[in-house]
């Protein structure tokens, strides 16, 4: 009998633990839901946000603590975008947080901005312990609500507005100030930090993977503005703009059905030199994508990105070594990236210059097109030029460009 007993105790435990678990899971299920119904990211005027960045509500990481209940969704770029900035990590961060408080159910998409010093964000509110940048924090339907400063875990409502007050509190709930506090200097100035993006937008029309004709509709360009504090060793005159370049493509067919967006056009063929030129006369000649990596043995390598057309390009590879306190150049490679299996490049001869603290490294090579264009036989040619100066006694890029 008691052994009855016990079996049906355990039993009744067991499914009461079940039902529990079950009820949790489905509750966690239908916040998923409604947050996937609720968030709007094509209606942001970011583009980069509304076209190139995409939630996973599969896995909600949910936390209650006193009368919070935070939901948390992962938030990720499909295209990986960087930019070089000597107060910020090369790549921003993007997350959605819903949290509910007193009755009452708040819902934010965060933009996360990190100090190069700092963590990497951790993909939480709950854990910013070590933590210091900036939260550009918009709504679900993309309105920019302003921005929350995080220093060391500590959150401040830097804009003031009364719909930051619950996100800022939620993150505070999690901060534990440092035993070394009174050894830390007080660094309560911040800056306005600007991401200047400028989307160039073409209309395509193709059949299969073949470019039938291509027309440039201009650009549109988009600021975003997030607050952010200084490091405490940081300088007051650090660039305040990062600028980033992204190419936008409606794709229609012969019969001018709609295809659809993108903003690859990889594995397209060109069928015409009056295409190409189109094309590559609107591909922006500036460099992109700059970083900068340091090794053992004071070596180090510095990378840019040149777009030839607006799908495919070069990426210059410059290694470089530490002589005394300046860096001199080692050697520079060239590879193709994005490609089409039409387009390659040939590096041919590179040289560099100095003048004080600036190095002028210029690359020549061919850029050729394999495929028959207009059904003349032969492929198209183009002796291109790149320039890259790199501050000698950083070994950063300063900037590129594609000369001719």
């Amino acid at each position: 009998m008691d052994k009855f007993i016990k079996y049906v105790v355990c039993f009744f435990i067991a499914l009461f633990v079940l039902s529990c678990n079950n009820d949790e899971l489905e509750k966690n299920q239908e916040n998923a839901k409604t947050a996937k119904t609720d968030l709007k990211l094509e209606k942001f005027s970011n583009p980069n946000i509304a076209q190139n960045v995409e939630a996973d509500f599969e896995n909600v990481n949910e936390i209650e603590k006193d009368d919070f209940k935070i939901s948390e969704f992962s938030a990720k770029e499909k295209v990986v975008n960087s930019f070089e900035s000597d107060v910020l990590q090369s790549q921003l961060k993007y997350q959605a947080v819903t949290i509910e408080n007193d009755g009452k159910a708040l819902s934010y998409f965060l933009e996360v901005y990190t100090l190069e010093k700092s963590v990497v964000y951790p993909e939480t509110i709950t854990k910013l312990k070590e933590f210091s940048g900036g939260l550009n924090v918009y709504s679900f339907n993309g309105e920019n609500l302003g921005s929350v400063v995080v220093r060391n875990g500590k959150a401040t409502n830097v804009s003031g507005k009364d719909e930051l007050d619950v996100l800022t509190k939620a993150i505070n709930l999690f901060y534990v100030p440092s035993n070394n506090t009174n050894k830390i200097p007080l660094c309560d100035a911040t800056y306005t930090q600007v991401v200047e993006q400028t989307q160039d937008r073409w209309r395509i029309v193709s059949s299969g993977t073949k470019i039938l004709s291509v027309l440039y509709d201009g650009q549109k360009v988009t600021r975003t503005t997030a607050i952010l504090p200084y490091p405490c060793d940081g300088s007051g005159d650090a660039d305040a703009i990062i600028l980033q370049r992204q190419a936008h493509y409606e794709r229609y067919g012969e019969n001018g059905q709609y295809l659809g967006a993108t903003t690859n056009l990889e594995g397209f063929i060109v069928t015409s030199k009056a295409q190409y030129d189109e094309l590559a006369s609107k591909t922006n000649s500036n460099g992109s994508d700059m970083t900068y990596e340091a090794f053992q043995n004071n070596t180090s390598s510095a990378n840019v990105r040149f777009y030839k057309v607006p799908w495919a390009g070069v990426r210059m590879v410059i290694n470089e070594k530490k002589v005394g306190n300046n860096y001199v150049v080692e050697e520079v490679k060239s590879t193709t990236f994005g490609m089409s299996i039409c387009f390659n490049w040939e590096q041919t001869n590179y040289r560099w210059t100095t003048n004080g603290s600036t190095t002028t490294i210029v690359v020549d090579g061919i850029w050729s097109y394999d495929v028959v264009l207009e059904g003349i036989g032969t492929a198209y040619r183009e002796i291109t030029t790149y320039a890259i100066s790199i501050n000698n006694r950083t070994g950063k890029i300063i900037e590129g460009v594609r000369t001719y």
